[in-house]
């Protein structure tokens, strides 16, 4: 096995090797093999290994807006331009929001847990039913709350930021923002569901 954890890929037509693909557990040099601990075990733990190198290579959370405030956007893969667009505006109405967006989610960046736990509120729009939202509940314990669409459309910026307030609303003790906006309220489509944590 390579010192790095990470073996020479061959390519089948180029270089001097031999290339034998195996969907078994296999010997280096490709053998099936039912040999648990001379072979099955270092081959396990040398995957669970490689998850450490692509951590410490995984791309920090893109993070912009208010870092100080105590509401954080989190976004991924599509959802980034509505969700930028949403922080965005919520900001230029005087009201303190941070976004990130993650470009990697498989392992997490090693800091993300870091940065999830220093706000009190975490909103994850997503089109889908909470994929992300329940990735991030189990890895970091963070009560994090989905904005979750599932029609087939992307988000609207007006969505995320009704939400956004709505959010920022609850944490003035009120039950949305100041103008009465919600979920399906306004100029909202009705088709995004704001899934509360266990609050």
């Amino acid at each position: 096995m390579a010192a790095s954890g990470l073996s020479p890929r061959g390519i089948p037509g180029h270089g001097t090797g031999t290339v034998c693909v195996d969907s078994d557990e296999h010997t280096e040099d490709g053998r099936i093999t039912e040999d648990l601990d001379g072979v099955r075990i270092p081959m396990v733990d040398k995957r669970m290994g490689k998850f450490d190198l692509l951590r410490e290579a995984a791309l920090p959370p893109e993070l912009v807006g208010d870092l100080n405030s105590t509401t954080l956007v989190v976004g991924w893969g599509s959802t980034y331009g509505a969700t930028q667009a949403a922080a965005r505006v919520v900001r230029a109405m005087g009201r303190q929001v941070a976004q990130a967006h993650l470009r990697h989610l498989n392992p997490f960046p090693p800091n993300l847990g870091e940065v999830l736990r220093s706000y009190e509120r975490v909103l994850v729009p997503e089109v889908n039913l909470g994929q992300l939202r329940r990735l991030v509940r189990a890895e970091y314990l963070v009560d994090a709350e989905g904005l979750n669409k599932v029609n087939g459309l992307p988000f609207r910026r007006i969505e995320v930021q009704e939400a956004i307030l709505q959010v920022l609303g609850s944490l003035a003790g009120g039950g949305g923002d100041e103008n009465g906006g919600g979920i399906g309220n306004g100029n909202g489509s009705g088709t995004a569901k704001l899934t509360e944590g266990s609050r």
